[in-house]
């Protein structure tokens, strides 16, 4: 296990600090850096300054009526003091001295905390604290994807709400209401909670979501921060599945997650005439576009339990170029301003449609491959490539399903 140390350019590995330089990611102990040349040494030497200091002009409050510079995060720092304290006795007295000269040869001699300083570290996480906390929040629950508000129908018992969120899946293209979903079997509400999930969260990348530092992360209501699938589970279906079942989904969801951003759109309500049909198709053929795009070929990936996606695919590789052009080809027709524009955009819907009418079956039967295959892994994580891997499917049907609304218009007109 890999731990953060109080600076880093090093971390502590097995108890051991390492070092690194632009070309050793493993890095290297106190005592293996001994060993190495001067001109390697310097390396180290100057990744560890480079990384835990910075020229107080990067970020650092100036005020002339003040003095200059307000090192509000600590310093200033002094190069000398600072490289003689981490490597003093690792390497020798001449060295250190070049590289004090080397660094400060730009005339820079008092330096702020760079990005991997321990104040700097300190500093951040106080400041995300609270903001990791409101991370947690999920957003409102229209605002994510496959949730409406369904109203109360003719037939239905009294008692039960005017509109109440309902989650939209193959199985139930109108959507299922919470009041259903909680009367239902635990496989569907597994198949639905899961469901739900891919489609609004991604395996959490902190080179995506931390943004620069002193920047805000979250500007949006679909923050970048990590957040854990249990809490989220719990904040979307706590009132609707057991506890018991939110929990084993938890553990088979384990890890970091974040909220994807943007989240895909999806038109909230369908066009009223054939020329509003026209304009807004395009931008849902565009995100198909990119979603059929990344549907990987079956031979590029493993199978369950071994790291990789299924060794079948919902669509083969010939039907997807064929899908990509002829959505191309619609993309152009929407387009083209041509009388028979829409006859012609219909037509290439159906053919397009029929490549990819079996992807949502598809992927609610992966999803219970899933979990069946991660409950006999007797608690231990199922990777994440399978939930990353099925949500390119789910959004896939989505933006199919949302295409489909849209030219249903046409139709009509």
């Amino acid at each position: 296990m890999i731990l953060n140390s109080a600076r880093q350019g090093n971390i502590k590995l097995a108890a051991k600090k390492r070092y690194y330089s632009d070309d050793d990611h493993v890095g290297k102990t106190p005592s293996a850096l001994r060993r190495l040349s001067r001109t390697q040494q310097r390396d180290y030497l100057l990744y560890w300054f480079h990384r835990n200091f910075e020229d107080p002009a990067e970020k650092t409050p100036h005020e002339s009526a003040e003095g200059g510079y307000q090192y509000i995060w600590g310093g200033p720092y002094d190069a000398s003091e600072e490289l003689s304290g981490e490597f003093g006795d690792i390497v020798s007295e001449d060295l250190l001295s070049k590289v004090v000269k080397e660094v400060q040869s730009d005339g820079t001699t008092d330096w702020a905390p760079g990005p991997a300083h321990p104040d700097m570290q300190h500093r951040q996480e106080d400041a995300e604290g609270d903001e990791v906390e409101r991370s947690q929040e999920l957003p409102r629950r229209w605002q994510t994807q496959g949730v409406i508000i369904a109203p109360l129908t003719v037939g239905e018992a009294v008692g039960k709400p005017l509109g109440e969120p309902a989650h939209i899946t193959p199985r139930f293209p109108r959507g299922i209401k919470d009041s259903d979903l909680r009367q239902a079997g635990g496989a569907i509400q597994r198949e639905t909670a899961i469901w739900w999930f891919i489609l609004n969260l991604e395996p959490y990348d902190h080179s995506r979501a931390a943004a620069r530092f002193g920047e805000s992360r979250f500007g949006d209501p679909f923050n970048r921060a990590a957040v854990q699938a249990e809490r989220i589970l719990h904040q979307e279906f706590g009132s609707v599945l057991p506890d018991a079942m939110i929990e084993e989904l938890g553990v088979i969801l384990a890890g970091d997650w974040m909220w994807k951003s943007p989240p895909m759109q999806l038109p909230l309500a369908p066009p009223s005439t054939a020329a509003e049909a026209i304009t807004a198709i395009v931008p849902v053929l565009e995100s198909l576009a990119a979603a059929v795009h990344d549907l990987a070929p079956p031979a590029a990936h493993g199978r369950i339990g071994h790291n990789g996606p299924p060794d079948e695919c919902a669509i083969t590789e010939q039907d997807r170029e064929e899908v990509l052009e002829k959505i191309k080809e619609a993309k152009e027709a929407a387009q083209s301003n041509e009388a028979e524009a829409a006859s012609k955009l219909a037509t290439l819907w159906r053919q397009i449609k029929e490549k990819l009418d079996g992807l949502g079956q598809w992927t609610l039967d992966r999803i219970n491959d899933f979990t069946s295959e991660a409950s006999k892994e007797a608690g231990k994580t199922v990777g994440k490539w399978l939930p990353h891997y099925l949500a390119l499917h789910a959004t896939t049907y989505m933006l199919v399903k949302a295409a489909d609304q849209i030219i249903a218009v046409l139709h009509q007109h």
